[in-house]
């Protein structure tokens, strides 16, 4: 397992919008744009029971998540890991969080009554190369 380099935590602090790479059923990527949060040892997304992303985790576990610095396109970390739980504690209030971060606002608005799932994704590669250093993989 792998950690996020510490120069880098600060793009889970800020209003960064991530991608989010699944796998579908067919082994062609999913990838959609979602908030997200470092723990210290997961990286956290949140996302609806039912939603695609939902269901290819469930098929398949492995996903890719990138957070680029809003303000300097050329910062990014990328996180290639495994969902390894996702429980429904805690996921609306994580949502909410979020909404704090992204929009201003105490409660995420929409589909409160939804279930919702808080997706913990252990790094198993994390790819964070300095501006203009090429990457090896």
């Amino acid at each position: 397992m792998e950690t996020i380099p510490d120069d880098k935590h600060d793009l889970f602090e800020k209003p960064a919008i991530a991608t989010f790479a699944s796998l579908l059923p067919n082994g062609r990527p999913h990838v959609t744009p979602v908030w997200v949060d470092y723990d210290g040892t997961h990286v956290l997304v949140v996302t609806r029971t039912g939603t695609r992303k939902y269901k290819n985790v469930q098929h398949d576990p492995r996903v890719t998540v990138t957070i680029i610095d809003p303000d300097d396109m050329y910062r990014y970390v990328e996180v290639r890991g495994d969902v390894e739980k996702m429980p429904t504690d805690g996921a609306l209030a994580f949502s909410d969080k979020q909404a704090q971060r992204y929009w201003g606002v105490d409660e995420y608005p929409y589909a409160r009554d939804a279930e919702r799932v808080l997706m913990h994704i252990r790094p198993e590669r994390v790819v964070s190369p300095e501006v203009g250093t090429p990457t090896r993989d």
